[in-house]
């Protein structure tokens, strides 16, 4: 029989008795709360931001959730129309809404913006697949009917063009379906979108459209946050962060990927 090593047993109560101290540490170690927020979601943009199926979905939640759980920051949504949820920020009801673009910019001060954007978007510019006539830029827009989103930001040179006719509907959606019935000429329809409702409605839609823009430079869009909330320019650095983050670990990506919608 070979002899016990000596030391060996009191070496072994030594550590268990430092891992126990360890443990008992680490339990007695206060859990970090996470600062919570609440953000408003535009409830018909998907696959951005969207209800579907009575749920909220889409890649600006999953990319705003992710970068803020990577600053230690929880964040909840409240769903509303996308032009009420503008005015709600501006009037200070609200912290936040998403997704603006030029928004901030010219609130006269009544909105905060963060530097990085959320993601970029490009408009397509429809026509019924049967229209004649090439690519359209703004000058063949004149006197044109175009469907466009109530409260939705577009390219200030188009918006601010009174020879352009805009006809305002409350969707996406029913700007398509006008189109198709000939209420209007075009429809701007921002592009991931425009292949989520023709792939989601292909009995009505599939093969029905056609892209006439001209190059359409990409905008940026963000989440807007209301000046007369005292944290609202802390959170929007703490976005800045959270998405710098996420960006270097990857993560951007991952999610980005999920949500890059292909039609079949």
């Amino acid at each position: 029989m070979s002899a016990r090593p000596k030391g060996g047993r009191s070496r072994t109560r030594r550590i268990a008795a430092v891992l126990g101290l360890l443990l008992a540490l680490v339990a007695a170690a206060p859990v970090r709360a996470l600062e919570q927020i609440t953000l408003v979601a535009e409830d018909s943009w998907y696959p951005y931001s969207g209800l579907v199926d009575g749920k909220l979905a889409g890649l600006s939640i999953d990319l705003i959730e992710a970068a803020y759980a990577a600053v230690d920051v929880k964040v909840s949504f409240k769903v509303m129309p996308y032009s009420r949820c503008l005015a709600e920020v501006e009037r200070g009801a609200e912290l936040g809404c998403f997704n603006t673009g030029d928004e901030a910019k010219n609130s006269g001060g009544k909105m905060i913006s963060h530097s990085t954007p959320l993601f970029l978007s490009t408009m397509g510019l429809y026509a019924v697949s049967e229209a004649g006539g090439g690519r359209v830029g703004l000058k063949e827009l004149v006197g044109k009917r175009v469907g466009i989103v109530r409260g939705y930001d577009y390219n200030i040179e188009f918006t601010s063009n009174a020879a352009v006719l805009k006809e305002e509907s409350l969707s996406d959606l029913a700007s398509l379906r006008k189109l198709l019935k000939g209420r209007v000429d075009y429809a701007m329809v921002e592009r991931r979108v425009f292949a989520y409702l023709v792939a989601s409605n292909a009995d009505e839609f599939s093969g029905r459209f056609k892209d006439v823009a001209k190059a359409i430079r990409p905008g940026t869009l963000r989440v807007s946050f209301s000046s007369k909330w005292p944290e609202a320019e802390r959170m929007a650095r703490l976005l800045d962060q959270g998405l710098a983050a996420i960006e270097a670990s990857g993560e951007y990506d991952r999610i980005n990927d999920r949500w890059s919608f292909r039609p079949h």
